[in-house]
């Protein structure tokens, strides 16, 4: 796509400790921290952390101490043996609010592993809001459960992202970086042109970020997400703010906008994962022309790759980068494109 104009990249309000969400995985017998770079699938054990908030290098000293001493191994993806798989730990910048959830093999040792683990961490850390166990069978190395086995205190923290709170449980998905994400958001609300008389749809909605923020500047908004998880804390939040011009649909985006042609949009939001968005939506967005797509993407090679499915109909109105990961390689970018009439 030739003369895309490009703005100066927005950069992140902070660069240390802005980090919300750390995921750390469980190693051998027995180590506790982030896989290395240079190293796929080997753990470096971490002993501090910049970009992680200020408790979370004091969960994971602790849970390192009491995994060692329960005596079990971690978990092995070849042989499918051991016992822990990853350390989650979120924190809340608005609210002060912290999250672990633990994932574990569905061993029978596990409840008891976790019980232990739950009320070492609360002695380490005593505002700890909430404990959650997770297991998960599947083989794969990811950071999510398949089931939750155990929650101490409510299960979930609450964040702000300017004047909207959001309710976060467990594996739903929220910005990483929560006061780059108001930078984020605001781009894309500029990117939309919203005027309060459109109809919007959030497509990858995750737990509601861009809906919720766009729903005070918009008629109607729906999001869709194939997160149950996701889909009931957008809702939640979405009635936690009093907000009443959200609708939320739990579903796969291809097999779900034809079942939402009659609330045909004016401007549509794709934040979808780094593998972008599918072709089937990108083509039923060509015959839905809605007025404006704002293209929210971590990964612009797929963005371009998607882009490019669209320009016969859209010109690409600018593209803002927005640096919601200090010190690290990846950007987050928002496309405005335009309808050609």
């Amino acid at each position: 796509i030739a003369d895309v104009p490009v703005a100066d990249t927005v950069p992140s309000p902070e660069t240390r400790a802005f980090r919300n969400k750390m995921e750390f995985a469980f190693a051998g017998s027995l180590h506790l921290g982030l896989y290395r770079r240079d190293a796929p699938g080997r753990i470096c054990e971490v002993t501090d952390c910049g970009i992680a908030g200020p408790r979370t290098m004091v969960l994971v000293r602790a849970a390192r101490e009491f995994c060692r001493d329960f005596g079990q191994p971690a978990f092995d993806p070849k042989t499918g043996k051991g016992l822990w798989r990853h350390l989650v730990i979120r924190e809340a910048a608005a609210t002060g609010q912290t999250m672990v959830q633990l994932i574990t093999a569905p061993r029978a040792d596990a409840k008891k592993a976790a019980t232990g683990l739950a009320d070492h961490l609360a002695a380490a850390c005593p505002d700890l809001t909430t404990f959650v166990h997770s297991t998960r069978k599947t083989k794969s190395a990811v950071a999510a459960g398949e089931r939750i086995e155990l929650a101490t205190g409510p299960g979930f923290i609450e964040d702000r992202v300017g004047r909207t709170a959001f309710r976060i449980s467990p594996d739903s998905f929220f910005q990483t970086n929560t006061v780059g994400a108001e930078k984020l958001y605001d781009t894309a609300m500029v990117a939309a042109a919203l005027t309060g008389s459109q109809t919007v749809w959030d497509l990858y909605c995750g737990s509601g970020g861009i809906a919720l923020y766009a729903s005070a500047h918009a008629r109607q908004v729906v999001g869709v997400d194939s997160s149950a998880m996701s889909i009931r804390d957008a809702k939640t939040s979405a009635g936690e703010n009093g907000i009443v011009n959200c609708e939320f649909v739990k579903g796969d985006v291809r097999r779900t906008l034809e079942s939402l042609r009659a609330t045909k949009p004016d401007v549509v939001f794709l934040d979808p994962p780094r593998a972008g968005t599918h072709p089937e939506v990108l083509a039923a967005l060509r015959l839905l022309r809605p007025a404006r797509i704002v293209y929210v993407s971590c990964n612009p090679a797929t963005l371009a790759r998607d882009a490019m499915a669209l320009v016969g109909d859209y010109r690409v109105d600018g593209v803002t980068p927005v640096d919601m990961f200090p010190h690290g390689p990846h950007i987050e970018c928002v496309m405005g494109l335009v309808r050609k009439d």
